[in-house]
């Protein structure tokens, strides 16, 4: 990685991670960066990456039923499907909270991106507005599903962040949720 993208990479995290404790009503701080001056007779060593735990790579999607869990030591993420009941849609629910220490980071963007076969969605693209409850506690967000077919399907990604007080961790999730 060039020293520049090194440089833009460490600026982004160190952005996300002061907006994590910031108060709202304070304007942010600008992070500033200095350059690094490498000796010559020395080769450029790559820049030193800031202490927070690697992000989880995204698991494959894998029918999970109803609904699926998808926990991890900072965080709690319910995804479920809930069929339709006569003339009534059924529903589509992300719920994500914060473990232990961690919270929900009301600070940085956070989306699901969902796809249905055999059924809609009146909002397939859900951001923090499109929440039926956002707080530090909990992200949640519930969309209707009308059946078109036999077999309802939804499928996709949650991206959020997590934070604790000396540190934040960004997620990316996939997750599959069917009905018979």
């Amino acid at each position: 990685m060039s020293l520049a993208r090194s440089l833009l990479a460490s600026v982004t995290v160190l952005a996300a991670l002061a907006a994590c404790d910031r108060n709202p009503s304070q304007p942010a701080a600008r992070p500033t960066v200095e350059p690094v001056a490498q000796p010559a007779a020395q080769p450029a060593q790559p820049a030193a990456q800031p202490a927070q735990p690697a992000a989880q790579p995204a698991q494959p999607a894998a029918p999970a039923g109803p609904s699926q869990s998808l926990d991890a030591d900072e965080y709690r993420l319910a995804v479920a499907l809930t069929a339709p009941a006569g003339a009534a849609p059924g529903a589509f629910r992300v719920e994500l909270h914060g473990n232990g220490e961690y919270h929900v980071n009301d600070q940085y963007p956070i989306a699901v991106e969902a796809t249905v076969e055999n059924g809609s969605m009146p909002k397939t693209s859900l951001r923090r507005g499109d929440a039926a409850e956002f707080t530090n506690a909990v992200a949640r967000f519930e969309q209707p599903v009308t059946a078109t077919g036999p077999g309802v399907r939804v499928h996709g990604t949650v991206r959020f962040g997590v934070c604790r007080a000396e540190q934040c961790a960004f997620f990316n999730r996939e997750f599959v949720v069917a009905m018979p």
